[in-house]
């Protein structure tokens, strides 16, 4: 078996015979085990659990000290993007203003770098300020590194949130 891919197909071709396969950065063929498979989706789980509940603390227990948390395209007042557990536990306050707030794993998918996952989620909540219901599909790509989570990108759509919110947008010429 060779270690290099001459395409995507043939990387797919082996995943679909073995899915202990997985090609990291590297390009290097490299074999995960399942237990570690298992131990990664259980900490997803388990961080969408937490949030769910809002246990700030325990969430955050599930990360490395120095997390990158971003969500791109984020609006006008909501953090875009957190470096370290200070910075997302200050982020995390948001979380109070739902009431009801769950937050639903569609899927967990681990992509070829064996520490990569990509998560659908949804979320259906209420905003207490506004009064006015939050509903929201997710896609999350998480890196582990040591059982814990190293990076959280969340992509989601941003009209929801301002919606949600009632944010203003500023006026542009």
């Amino acid at each position: 078996m060779t270690n290099r891919f001459r395409n995507v197909q043939d990387a797919n071709s082996l995943l679909a015979r073995d899915h202990r396969a997985y090609l990291p950065a590297g390009g290097k063929l490299v074999n995960v085990s399942e237990e570690k498979r298992r131990t990664d989706r259980t900490v997803i789980e388990e961080a969408f659990r937490r949030q769910s509940a809002k246990d700030v603390d325990g969430f955050l227990e599930l990360f490395t000290e120095d997390i990158d948390a971003r969500v791109p395209w984020q609006v006008p007042g909501l953090t875009g993007s957190n470096t370290g557990r200070a910075e997302l536990r200050k982020s995390l306050a948001v979380l109070a203003l739902f009431d009801p707030f769950a937050i639903e794993i569609i899927s967990i998918d681990p992509l070829l770098d064996s520490d990569r996952w990509l998560v659908t989620a949804k979320s259906d909540a209420m905003v207490l300020p506004t009064g006015r219901p939050y509903r929201q599909e997710y896609v999350h790509l998480l890196r582990l590194r040591d059982g814990k989570i190293a990076q959280w990108v969340t992509y989601q759509n941003p009209l929801n949130q301002i919606y949600a919110f009632d944010i203003e947008l500023p006026a542009y010429d």
